[in-house]
């Protein structure tokens, strides 16, 4: 399968003269490629307005794209949608190398640096991302005024990383194994769906059933509705089995989780461990474990259980650790000695979350950081309460998901997933 390198431009363009910009630096990265090369600038020209929604316009490109690109002017440092972008661009590229994100500034260093802070000043701690949280300083720079010299410079970047080499994206890998569930449905049907995406066929070099598959995903990530998504499998009628409704159902599930949320789940220390984080979630059975699917999109999520706290001691803790441990491979581990199981949990090839009721005084969460410093701990906690002050090491997952966003996505799964097997505990 020959993959057409997409590239995302993030922007906010709300005059004229910014707007051709865009659509110049759009056309001389083009212009600046060999033969043999090719790139999709994927960008959304019309300018959001504060009544829109940038995931159900965009959603679809941040996470098809290859590379991202964010211009960085005045009016995209005050866009909370040129930072909810950059942002998930930022974790893209800290989750896998072969994702290349480059800033442009338009703007001189010291002017940047002061619109940063100046940003970060304006936000709520808890409730909202500044731009302190994407990894900006660390990743290459293009600067300049010049579209021509800034649309090569960029190519060269790709170039230079060898990134002009398209590998498949989360949502690639994702529609892939949708796709092998569609294998013996209606070509008809088929057909209709892959329609769906015919403006996205110049850089989708698919066959139909894969990009039927790409047809249902763009649906879920433009409407977050599972319900939206079974109402094109339904038209596949009976040559869809209901377990292969329910596997790609599931597999859709945790795009109604909003991006970045999931993605800071994947934020690194400068140890290489992951954070800790807070989430508030009144049902964490089911939202952790989504949150995680979300962040580990299309790949296996790592190893991941729940410990009871009740007395908040780092004794409980390190007990239901181990419990939780021996619960994941009961005839290999009982009857081992605790002193065992903690070399486990500590393994350097070990990567673990483990979700915990709040709150966790600070003292406590500092002793499991150094005696387990191989697990990310999800400290959760009830979606309508904010959680006390944060120990050292553990952030807000943000934007906060909200006990009525948190109910409208369980009922919408509960009521996609009706009459369809669910063998799992909390979807009973």
């Amino acid at each position: 399968m020959i993959l057409i390198y997409r590239l995302f431009l993030s922007h906010s363009s709300p005059t004229a003269e910014t707007k051709d910009r865009l659509c110049e630096l759009a056309q001389q990265i083009k212009a600046c490629l060999d033969p043999g090369e090719q790139i999709e600038v994927l960008f959304d020209l019309e300018q959001i307005t504060g009544g829109d929604d940038w995931r159900h316009r965009i959603a679809f490109m941040l996470h098809i794209c290859h590379g991202g690109v964010v211009l960085l002017d005045d009016a995209a440092m005050k866009s909370d949608w040129v930072l909810a972008e950059a942002t998930f661009l930022s974790f893209r590229r800290a989750w896998h190398h072969s994702f290349v994100f480059i800033p442009v500034s338009f703007l001189v260093e010291e002017d940047l640096q002061e619109a940063k802070k100046k940003r970060a000043e304006n936000r709520k701690t808890l409730a909202q991302t500044a731009w302190s949280v994407v990894d900006l300083p660390a990743i290459q720079y293009v600067a300049g005024q010049s579209v021509e010299s800034i649309a090569q410079r960029i190519v060269t970047g790709l170039r230079n990383q060898g990134q002009l080499q398209a590998c498949p994206t989360p949502a690639d890998l994702l529609a892939s194994q949708l796709a092998a569930r569609l294998r013996n449905v209606s070509v008809v049907h088929l057909r209709t769906l892959a329609s769906r995406v015919e403006q996205a066929t110049p850089y989708l070099t698919l066959d139909e059933c894969h990009l039927a598959a790409i047809a249902v995903l763009q649906e879920m990530l433009t409407s977050q509705r599972l319900l939206a998504a079974r109402d094109l499998l339904d038209g596949f009628g009976i040559s869809l089995e209901d377990s292969e409704y329910l596997s790609i159902l599931e597999g859709l599930a945790p795009l109604a989780l909003e991006e970045e949320a999931a993605a800071m789940l994947r934020l690194r220390r400068d140890d290489g461990s992951y954070a800790h984080s807070s989430l508030g979630c009144d049902n964490p059975e089911y939202f952790v474990r989504l949150h995680l699917r979300r962040a580990y999109l299309a790949t296996k999520t790592p190893t991941h259980f729940a410990v009871a706290n009740t007395l908040g001691t780092f004794e409980e803790i390190s007990a239901g650790l181990r419990d939780a441990l021996r619960g994941k491979s009961p005839a290999l581990l009982r009857g081992r000695s605790d002193e065992h199981l903690d070399q486990l949990l500590c393994h350097d090839r070990a990567q673990i979350h483990a979700w915990v009721p709040g709150p966790i005084d600070a003292e406590v969460m500092a002793r499991l950081d150094a005696s387990y410093p191989r697990i990310s701990f999800i400290v959760h906690h009830p979606a309508d309460l904010e959680p006390a002050a944060l120990p050292p090491g553990v952030i807000q997952i943000s934007p906060p998901l909200g006990a009525e966003k948190e109910l409208d996505i369980f009922n919408d799964y509960v009521m996609a997933v009706a009459e369809l097997q669910q063998p799992q505990e909390w979807a009973r």
